[in-house]
């Protein structure tokens, strides 16, 4: 059980940010339907607003990715060696 520990860890962490990824994107089409239109176009508020929506949308895309990658490596790890 020890020597699985660190494959545990690294399982709960991709998993909770594959879900941080999906949450941040869900996040941010809310934030653009209800918080964007709010603000003019071009001033200050709006520019801060449309860089947080931006930061989301890259942690989100980074973290599916991550999740992708892992699934891929697992995959992998899995199949039998070729003879």
């Amino acid at each position: 059980m020890i020597e699985r520990l660190p494959i545990i860890i690294l399982c709960i962490t991709v998993l909770l940010a594959a879900f941080l990824g999906i949450l941040s994107i869900f996040f941010l089409a809310r934030f653009s339907n209800t918080v964007l239109p709010k603000a003019p176009p071009g001033s200050r508020e709006y520019e801060s607003r449309y860089r947080i929506a931006s930061c989301l949308t890259l942690i989100g895309v980074l973290m599916l990715v991550l999740l992708i990658w892992f699934i891929i490596a697992i995959v992998l790890r899995t199949l039998p060696a070729p003879p």
